[in-house]
């Protein structure tokens, strides 16, 4: 089996500036509340969640 990467999860300071940077760049996005899904290739999606909301 090839070794491949799913999901990378970022925590970022303001998750509504975040989703906007990478839709206005053609990224697909799937929004909730508390995290966002970028589609950033056919398997991999970036999450993004708010760093108030990741354990530390």
């Amino acid at each position: 089996m090839k070794p491949h990467i799913s999901i990378i999860t970022l925590g970022v300071k303001n998750l509504e500036r975040s989703t906007k940077f990478y839709e206005d760049l053609g990224f697909p996005v799937e929004r909730s509340e508390d995290i966002t899904f970028i589609k950033t290739s056919k398997v991999t999606r970036m999450a993004l969640y708010s760093l108030e909301n990741l354990a530390y």
